[in-house]
């Protein structure tokens, strides 16, 4: 039995829409994983950057003098549970000059570390001082960028700048139950 011309053609349109459908949605999905991609990459450094900042904080921690308390909420790998964050002594914040493994912090990370630095220290610190207790390069640019940092969480309410220049934390913290 014969096929008809209009079978054939009618076939041959289907199929090209069918094509057409499949090659735009391949265009779709190959558009979706250029994004994806792209996420993933950012993805990967930002876990690279924690797991650096991790080791510098770790390093950190190892070069700081050993004393009652300082080790409390750390286990043997020098992990510290999330609920032990703030718990360190006022000795633990003695400040470790020159940088730390190279890392670089972004605002809102480098906001948090002020915060915490700020929260165990007990005391007072000028900009120069947080620099350096948290382990960054102290020069002009980074000093100046920690200073900024605490005039804007000043202004949030998690700092108090009791004279200028001088910051230390709000009581009690923002936020604190």
């Amino acid at each position: 039995m014969k096929t008809s011309d209009y079978d054939v053609d009618a076939a041959m349109v289907g199929l090209r829409e069918a094509m057409a459908l499949y090659r735009q949605r391949l265009a779709d999905l190959d558009a979706e994983y250029e994004q994806v991609s792209k996420v993933l990459a950012g993805l990967d450094a930002e876990r690279s950057d924690l797991r650096a900042l991790n080791e510098s904080l770790k390093q950190a921690l190892a070069r700081l003098p050993a004393t009652a308390g300082e080790s409390e909420g750390a286990d043997e790998t020098g992990t510290v549970e999330a609920s032990d964050i703030g718990r360190a002594t006022p000795a633990a914040m003695q400040p470790t000059p020159g940088r730390i493994d190279g890392a670089k912090m972004r605002s809102g990370e480098l906001a948090e570390a002020i915060t915490q630095v700020m929260a165990t220290s007990g005391r007072p610190m000028r900009s120069r001082e947080i620099t350096e207790v948290l382990g960054r390069e102290v020069t002009r640019s980074t000093v100046e960028t920690t200073r900024v940092t605490a005039k804007r969480l000043v202004e949030q309410g998690y700092l108090i700048e009791s004279e200028p220049g001088l910051f230390q934390a709000a009581t009690p913290a923002k936020g604190a139950a």
